[in-house]
Order: structure tokens, then C-alpha cells, then sequence
């Protein structure tokens, strides 16, 4: 199996979920983004700001992506995919040159730049660098930005989101911590595909978290046979893409193979599974208030019968008997009414 970087492999995943990378990076961004309208991947843009290019071959781990707002304006984001396993002052240094060079080419057409750096290595102390201070004499420039550790949330917190790109940083946070154990990148491997099965993502979301995850996490090829052959058996492949499929779909991605006669994954296929992801979060949103209607409920029924009995002289003991509720919880809504009156 031909070797992908990290951050290539990276730049391909946000690229097919850029929806889901603003939401679980950008959290306070997203309710302002208009997703109807495609976003706009400004590679080649990127090049012409620096002017130097890349040389032949070889793929820059920055984006520029243009986002629509639903007011109607735009935004750009750049996104920068750190591999190195330290960092210095020169980091927040390139950060701050990448920003304003953008500025300065597109100030007019774009009402803000926001910029996150992804570290994909533990690093020790790396609040420090999301911030470029320039200072001689009265001139004093401070420029902040977003930055985002992988090793930095628990793996339990990861399991639980259902957004993508937590199965993305899992992954790779597999890959990097037992890249000198096969055995448990094994493990792993198979832990990820089920995750991605049961959380019941669009099918075309599914093959292609597979696809990374099949790159990323590097097995022998005997062993990425045998995953192959398990995930083929678990995926349904009538009106959708196979595991074959999507490998496939992945790899030309990265590697612009001309030999690519359609695109697996189309724009209503894309919208379909925006529309589905975005139904699955309203629907939880709306168990979440129909559940603690449900308890405020309870609370003031219970609360009228425990004030009828009082009104007739009952005990807090015989109240508690017959209510089934225990004195304490008596108490705390006897208390929590007088709060609220």
C-alpha cells in the first residue's frame, strides 16, 4: 500500500467534510455559514499569495477555503495541518505571514480571515504559540489565532461526539501513539470501522471515514487484506458506494489520477448527507427539551400533590410514603419552588 502523509491525508478529509471540520473546529463559526451554497477550496489561490509555489509534486499542508455566511457576505479560513513534533517562535511567526499576505490580497472581497492550526503531535505548552507578537519601540502588533492539539480532549469525549472529524482525530491519534505497535493499530483499526458503522452516518460518509482510516493507520498488507475483506462484509452495496469504491474515490483525490471517468461522491450525494446530519441534530435536540419538559413536568405535578396533602395535614413521612419520593427530594422541590416564587 503506497505511504500518504498525514497532512495530505488531512487536506483530503476536510475537503470531502468541510461542513463537519467547521462545526467541530470552529463551533461558534458555524451557525453563521451558509452550507447550501458549496464552499470554495482556494488551493491554487493559496500558491499565487505566496509566489514561490510549491515545488513540483509536492502538496502545501495549508487551505484556503472561501465560506458563504447566511448574510449574505463571505468569509475565508485557512487551515494549517502541523505534523513536526516541535514547535518555536517561527511558528507563530508563518502563521502571521500567511494571514496578512491573504489580507492584503483579499481584504475587499471577504468580510474576515479566521485561521486554526491543527498539531497532530504532542506538544508540550502549545497555548503559547497560538499568538505572533511584534514589538519595536511604540509599534506593537499582537496577532491571535486558533490552534488545536489532538492529544488535548479525552478519548472518551471523542467516542461519544458524533461529529466526523472526531473518528478523524481518533484515528490519528492511534496512528501517532502506537505507531511502534501493530498489534494494537490492528486493534484499533477495527475499533474505528465499527464506530463509524454505528453511528449511522450516510453511506458515502462511512466509506470514505473507512478510506482514511484504511491510509492512515498502516497495517501489513496481509492484515489490510483481511480488513478490507471484513468491511466488505458488513457494507451493503446496492445504490451506493462499496469500500472498493471509496478507497478508490480517496486515493484519486490525493493523487489526481486522470484515469477518474466520474465522481463517487456527487453534489446531491453531498447534500443529502448534509441534510441528513443536520435532521439527526435537530431531532436530538429536540429529545434533549422534550425530555426536560418531561421531567418540569413530573416536578410540578409532584409539587401539587405533595402542597394538596400539607393542605390537609399530612406528614413529610406519610407524604413520603405515599408520593414514593424520599424526604430529601421533598425538600429540594419545596426549597427550589420557594426559590422561584
Amino acid at each position: 500500500m503506497k505511504k500518504i502523509n498525514f497532512d495530505t491525508l488531512w487536506k483530503n478529509v476536510i475537503n470531502l467534510f468541510i461542513e463537519d471540520f467547521v462545526s467541530f473546529f470552529m463551533a461558534d463559526l458555524y451557525p453563521k455559514v451558509d452550507f447550501t451554497i458549496k464552499p470554495d477550496f482556494l488551493d491554487k489561490e493559496l500558491d499565487k499569495v505566496f509566489g514561490d509555489g510549491n515545488p513540483k509534486g509536492v502538496r502545501r499542508s495549508d487551505q484556503l477555503v472561501r465560506l458563504h455566511l447566511k448574510d449574505g457576505t463571505n468569509c475565508w479560513i485557512l487551515v494549517h495541518i502541523e505534523v513536526q513534533k516541535e514547535l518555536n517562535s517561527s511558528f507563530s511567526k508563518r502563521m502571521f505571514r500567511y494571514f496578512y499576505r491573504i489580507y492584503d490580497k483579499y481584504e475587499e472581497e471577504s468580510s474576515g480571515i479566521e485561521a486554526v492550526a491543527v498539531l497532530l503531535n504532542k506538544i508540550s505548552k502549545y497555548e503559547k504559540y497560538n499568538t505572533y507578537l511584534y514589538k519595536y519601540g511604540e509599534t506593537e502588533i499582537r496577532y491571535k489565532y486558533r490552534i488545536y492539539q489532538i492529544f488535548n480532549q479525552s478519548e472518551e469525549y471523542l467516542s461519544n461526539n458524533k461529529n466526523p472529524f472526531s473518528i478523524v482525530v481518533l484515528a490519528s491519534r492511534y496512528a501517532i501513539k502506537y505507531k511502534d505497535d501493530l498489534e494494537k493499530r490492528k486493534a484499533f483499526k477495527y475499533k474505528l470501522a465499527k464506530l463509524a458503522f454505528e453511528r449511522g452516518y450516510n453511506k458515502t460518509v462511512i466509506t470514505q471515514l473507512l478510506a482514511f482510516i484504511y491510509y492512515l493507520i498502516e497495517l501489513p498488507d496481509k492484515d489490510n487484506n483481511e480488513f478490507k475483506t471484513k468491511i466488505r462484509e458488513n457494507m451493503e452495496t446496492a445504490d451506493s458506494m462499496t469500500f472498493d469504491e471509496g478507497l478508490y474515490y480517496f486515493i484519486t483525490q490525493i493523487f489526481g489520477k486522470e484515469a477518474v471517468e466520474a465522481s463517487y461522491v456527487t453534489v446531491e450525494e453531498y447534500n443529502i448527507a448534509r441534510q441528513e446530519r443536520e435532521q439527526a441534530r435537530k431531532e436530538e435536540e429536540q429529545a434533549r427539551k422534550k425530555e426536560e419538559q418531561a421531567i418540569k413536568e413530573a416536578k410540578i405535578k409532584l409539587l401539587t400533590t405533595i402542597a394538596n396533602l400539607q393542605k390537609y395535614g399530612f406528614s413529610l413521612d406519610k407524604i413520603s410514603e405515599i408520593t414514593g419520593s424520599n424526604i430529601d427530594e421533598i425538600n429540594e422541590i419545596l426549597k427550589s419552588e420557594e426559590i422561584n416564587n
